[in-house]
């Protein structure tokens, strides 16, 4: 009799042992008692319950790791089959063309350029994912300091022949005081921002940048008059090689630059949210918090 008793609890933890072996761990075992093989059975579902999280997470980030590698040979293959093109056109003792060879430079150029650009994202991708990573935190007055930043974006813009409009609001006797936040990496977010808004704006478009100045918070809203994010996009544009609408991620870096910003922004102790303009273009809005030194 107690040997029956025992065989099917047995027979259900060898069961379920060829279970995690074959990487099924949707199950439980049901076995209702207070004796050692209650208390075994107990502890080999809290065992499984503990592998099944560590083992999604390793499914996880290994699924990450492919989805890196193929984009990332995605993002690199175009360009440097550009450059290699050229290249070859440019030994062919046959070529006559001197003309061509501005042109062709002109293109290995720009192409190198955009291979230096994804090397360099993703190296930023790799410090904003280090666990040791920090914030370099400085006091700044932030109504003394935008108005310099912007102007730089305004002078790029107009270069684009883009209209480029800012504002900075404040409540009264909260423009001058100090804001603890890192300067760097606040330019690196609307950089990277603004240079899409730049990029996507067509001529005689504009970009209107406002800012909300408050005591602990600051509130950043990026508009423009471009062609916008689809739709199914917006849910997943600040994901780490999201691989969207190819007419736009062909310049993101599928993803990159935006989920460096939502990193950083993060690590502001803010948010940030994508949404459309109406009748047309894009926005994004994010916000910042006074970080304690």
């Amino acid at each position: 009799r107690f040997g029956k008793e025992l065989n099917k609890p047995i027979k259900e933890l060898s069961a379920a042992s060829q279970k995690i072996k074959n990487q099924d761990l949707d199950f439980e075992i049901k076995y209702e008692s207070e004796n050692e093989i209650g208390v075994l059975i107990d502890s080999f579902n809290s065992m499984k319950e503990e592998l099944k999280t560590s083992l999604y997470l390793q499914w996880k980030l290994e699924q990450e790791r492919r989805d890196m590698v193929a984009s990332i040979a995605h993002d690199l293959r175009t360009p440097l089959t550009i450059i290699l093109s050229h290249v070859e056109v440019l030994m062919d003792p046959s070529l006559n063309g001197q003309k061509r060879l501005p042109q062709y430079l002109q293109t290995i150029k720009n192409n190198t350029q955009r291979v230096l650009h994804l090397t360099e994202e993703m190296k930023r991708v790799s410090e904003v994912d280090n666990p040791d990573f920090t914030l370099d935190i400085e006091g700044v007055i932030p109504i003394e300091m935008f108005p310099e930043m912007l102007e730089e974006f305004k002078k790029w813009a107009e270069d684009e022949e883009i209209k480029f409009t800012y504002s900075l609001n404040r409540k009264p006797g909260e423009g001058n005081s100090e804001f603890a936040l890192d300067p760097k990496r606040l330019h690196q977010i609307l950089t990277n921002l603004i240079s899409n808004s730049i990029r996507f704006t067509p001529v005689n478009g504009s970009i209107d940048v406002q800012v909300q100045i408050e005591k602990d918070m600051m509130s950043f809203s990026i508009s423009d008059t471009g062609k916008g994010f689809d739709t199914k996009d917006l849910p997943f544009l600040f994901s780490k090689f999201y691989q969207g609408d190819p007419s736009r991620n062909d310049q993101l870096h599928h993803g990159l630059g935006l989920y460096i910003v939502k990193e950083l922004v993060i690590k502001h102790g803010g948010e940030i949210h994508a949404r459309n303009n109406e009748p047309q273009g894009a926005c994004i809005e994010f916000t910042i918090s006074s970080i304690n030194k």
